[in-house]
């Protein structure tokens, strides 16, 4: 197999492409639906990758890795919870169908099942946080490929650095260490990490973020991996909010042979949570950006003066590129009824039903009571068939009106 099947797909007759001049509002009028939920209970999960694998189809082909918090905050003990160590883990869920209904790697009294009722207290997470200075705290953001009967996952990995303190905890010196991690599985469940991060900064270890922040050039982590033309390419975020992008030639476990080739002071964009497929030619991503960095200015996303995080101005936000380099805004998603805001985008496509889908997270706002709650509440998707994707899209809202001229590309 040359080329994986879960991240990139031809599409022939498209109309010949033009960068677009500004993001749209995505809706169902340029072929956008949502689904119902897919996943809720749980005390704050988020980034839902899906992967289809054709030989399991009769028995559960659909497979969701997802993270953070299942039961109790940071996944802490709490009274016959065992709870688990760090502050998020990453969890695993299959399905028969992509609506569901989805079950969760779980365990109970020893014995390890797939939880259909929605019970986080058992859910058993297949990675945990390590004892390493890069890998102590925080494991998530997995974005995986299926080739030739293995998972090849890409993960952030956080650490507290050389003072074993987080950097939201009292006392920390020297803020966090992150960096992005390789793992392989032939499962899905069981999972073999690399040895060493795959990306991460030469001056992460030690370096201390608080103070010196404009020369900060790490934090890597939220990778979106992609194997195609016979190499690894990875977009990843780093310095909190610039897009890197790096391509491995060689082994996909061996850090030696990654090499980062848009990073430091010289991004691709201003974006964060970005995750990219390939449909045809053109190269496809959706993060969830505060809009203004992509040049939205919507007075229907909401607002709250009293949010000191600004957490509802971040919703998801579609890109278009060439080459998977040169990146431009094309659309944006309203938050669902109900919602102030909808984030962490994973996008999967869905082949058996011609579809191109976007999962994400939903935000629990100002839903249940006055001060803004970040935390996210449930798992949906929403998809537009891949056929709609030969044409451009129709600006059939004008509430968006382009603020200062063109948007930039790059920091």
């Amino acid at each position: 197999m040359i080329n994986d099947n879960d991240n990139h797909i031809a599409l022939s007759g498209a109309e010949e492409w033009t960068p677009p001049d500004r993001a749209v509002m995505l809706d169902e009028n340029n072929g956008w639906h949502r689904s119902g939920i897919l996943l809720d209970g749980f005390y704050s999960m988020y980034q839902p990758e899906v992967i289809y694998v054709p030989e399991r189809e009769g028995n559960y082909p659909y497979l969701m890795w997802f993270f953070a918090w299942a039961y109790t905050q940071e996944n802490d003990p709490c009274g016959d919870y065992c709870g688990y160590p760090g502050g998020d883990a990453i969890f695993h869920a299959r399905a028969q169908s992509l609506d569901g209904p989805w079950e969760v790697y779980s365990v109970k009294d020893g014995v390890y099942f797939w939880d259909s009722r929605r019970e986080p207290r058992y859910w058993y997470p297949v990675l945990v946080c390590d004892d390493k200075w890069y890998d102590s705290w925080h494991v998530g953001d997995p974005s995986i490929v299926y080739m030739d009967g293995v998972f090849y996952m890409a993960y952030s990995s956080m650490g507290c650095d050389e003072d074993g303190i987080p950097y939201h905890k009292p006392g920390d010196t020297d803020g966090n260490a992150s960096c992005i991690m390789g793992a392989t599985s032939r499962d899905g469940i069981h999972w073999e990490r690399t040895e060493a991060p795959i990306i991460v900064w030469e001056h992460e270890k030690g370096f201390n973020e608080r103070e010196n922040k404009s020369g900060y050039m790490g934090g890597h982590q939220r990778p979106s991996l992609m194997y195609e033309d016979g190499k690894w390419k990875l977009w990843y975020d780093y310095r909190e909010s610039w897009i890197g992008y790096a391509e491995c030639e060689g082994d996909f476990r061996c850090p030696g042979d990654w090499h980062e080739l848009r990073c430091g002071n010289d991004p691709l964009l201003h974006s964060v949570d970005f995750d990219v497929i390939r449909i045809g030619d053109i190269y496809y991503a959706w993060g969830d950006p505060y809009v203004s960095w992509a040049g939205i200015k919507d007075e229907r996303i909401p607002f709250h003066a009293d949010d000191p995080g600004r957490w509802s101005c971040r919703q998801i936000v579609e890109y278009q590129s060439r080459d998977g380099i040169n990146w431009y805004p094309s659309g944006y998603f309203l938050p669902d009824e109900g919602y102030d805001a909808i984030q962490i985008p994973q996008a999967f496509i869905d082949r058996k039903r011609g579809r191109i889908c976007v999962f994400y997270a939903t935000q629990r706002g100002k839903r249940e009571g006055e001060t803004y709650d970040w935390r996210w509440d449930s798992l949906r998707y929403r998809w537009r068939a891949l056929e709609d994707f030969r044409r451009p899209y129709t600006d059939c809202d004008s509430k968006n009106k382009p603020i200062g001229g063109e948007v930039e590309k790059a920091i």
